[in-house]
Order: C-alpha cells, then structure tokens, then sequence
C-alpha cells in the first residue's frame, strides 16, 4: 500500500490518499531481494523519482526488513531522510499472539464474562438512560 497526499485537490485543503501499489515476484527473501522487487515495482507503476517523493517506510519486523542488510539499509543508503517504523498493525497482532499464547482459554473466558458483565451493567446502563432522558 502507498498512502500519499494529494497535490492536485481543487479544494486548497490536503487530502491523504491510499492506494494498492503492485504485487512483484520476489526471487530472494533477502534485503536485496526485496529492494530489487521493491524497484521493480516503481518502475512497473512508472513513478519517476521515487527517492526524491518517498519519506517512509513501514514494514514488519522481519531481518530481511529491519536488519543493516536488510530492506532497511538499503532503502537508508539510498535516503538518509527516510523514516522507517514497524507496522503497528502488526506489531499489535504479535503482541495479542504473545499474549493468548502464556495464558489459558479459561483466562480468555474470564476477559470476555468481565467485558459482558460490564456492557450489560444496571449502572452503565441506568446512567445511559438517564442521559439520554435529560438531553
């Protein structure tokens, strides 16, 4: 995915975009593999001085990404402004798998009976009755 700001908005305001970029065949799950791929892609989209437009990058946590010889370092050496940063998507997913995987299904149970009690609360409720009465 590409998330950009538009340039050419009629409005005068600035309007972020995303768009799907490219799918690539990648011939080596190294850094330069996925550098290699990664300028095959810009090329095959057309985008003419990438390295001047792009100022981030965001990635899993992988080697083949974030290592000194990964996509990271060749992607830094190209552009030493750019910012790269660990997908927070992702590492939400990791952190909830690393979570879940030291405690029990009982411990799950629990979290989801407190949460069900809490959403069907006399109190939370009354007090969003008496909200909505008194507005």
């Amino acid at each position: 995915m590409v998330l950009y700001f538009d340039p050419l908005s009629n409005d005068g305001k600035v309007h972020v975009r995303d768009k799907f970029f490219a799918v690539r065949h990648l011939n080596r799950a190294t850094g330069q593999g996925l550098f290699d791929t990664l300028m095959r892609a810009v090329e095959y989209v057309g985008i003419k001085d990438w390295s001047t437009k792009m100022v981030g990058f965001g990635c899993d946590g992988t080697n083949a990404n974030l290592a000194e010889k990964g996509l990271k370092g060749h992607l830094t050496q190209a552009l030493q402004w750019l910012v790269v940063f660990w997908c927070l998507a992702h590492r939400l997913e990791l952190a909830l798998k690393d979570a879940w995987q030291q405690h029990s299904l009982q411990l799950l149970m629990t979290f989801f009976c407190v949460y069900t009690m809490y959403t069907r609360s006399h109190l939370r409720n009354a007090s969003s009755w008496k909200n909505l009465w008194l507005n």
